[in-house]
């Protein structure tokens, strides 16, 4: 193998993200800007990434490496227009750096591959549960996220909520020592909220305002998949229409079991 980043490997890659139709590539790539690069890399990603697999129809394993492909080549690509003023260019001028990188960069995502595979990667394959199902349950029950997708989408919701004290503090409900108080005493396993009602720092109404208000102001849950590039919003507003479907059929299914038993 050359020590150079050929012609060959930048019109692959750029045939990759852009298309079969490209042939001068130095004329495709000299007026390029890194984030016109950066944009066309994000909608093939999303296009690639394994955690559609269920969504498009294809194997996990045929995805994952056709998304590797495209990261390898976005990273070349943004490299390559970042390193050079394409003008009076000759193709490999920067070969050490580029080949270093580049080896670097396959080194980099198998690592970060093989760390995906060690954890819960688990997709669900059994009936969905006749039961109301929030947004989350529902994608795992059917097929459409990992566990492991399920975990994070959860976490990253509980980080963009603002805290039960910092709302308390501004509605001045609580002080700043009642706050550093409830910290340091409370069992580290009871919710700060719950823990301030039981030892009448707030009262019961309290507890509920702040808890719907907490509520009101996270972030909504399908914005993950969003963010992530997991689905799309047409894809994402579908399967929040079919969980709604899902539950509502649920509902009629037990209300005559419901009026038996009353």
């Amino acid at each position: 193998m050359s020590d150079t980043l050929s012609t060959t490997e930048l019109l692959n890659d750029c045939r990759l993200l852009f298309g079969s139709n490209i042939v001068n590539i130095t004329s495709f790539l000299q007026n390029m800007l890194p984030s016109e690069l950066k944009t066309v890399y994000r909608k093939k990603a999303f296009e690639t990434h394994p955690d559609r697999a269920k969504i498009v129809g294809k194997l996990e394993s045929d995805m994952m490496k056709r998304f590797k492909e495209v990261v390898l080549a976005y990273e070349r690509l943004n490299l390559f227009i970042k390193s050079q003023s394409m003008k009076g260019l000759i193709i490999g001028d920067t070969a050490t750096k580029q080949k270093e990188y580049t080896q670097n960069t396959v080194r980099n995502t198998a690592a970060h591959y093989k760390r995906q595979n060690t954890t819960t990667e688990h997709f669900y394959e059994g009936k969905i549960p006749k039961r109301k199902l929030l947004l989350g349950q529902y994608l795992y029950y059917s097929g459409t996220i990992s566990w492991r997708t399920l975990l994070s989408a959860i976490f990253w919701q509980r980080k963009q909520r603002p805290l039960i004290g910092q709302l308390a503090r501004e509605w001045n409900i609580l002080t700043t020592e009642d706050i550093r108080e409830i910290l340091t005493t409370r069992n580290h396993r009871e919710k700060f909220a719950e823990y301030a009602c039981r030892k009448g720092f707030i009262t019961h109404f309290q507890y509920l305002a702040l808890m719907g208000k907490q509520r009101m102001l996270q972030r909504p849950f399908g914005e993950f998949f969003l963010k992530q590039n997991i689905l799309s919003a047409n894809e994402l507003e579908e399967l929040i229409k079919k969980q709604k479907e899902w539950n509502m059929e649920v509902v009629r299914m037990i209300r005559p079991f419901e009026y038996i038993i009353q």
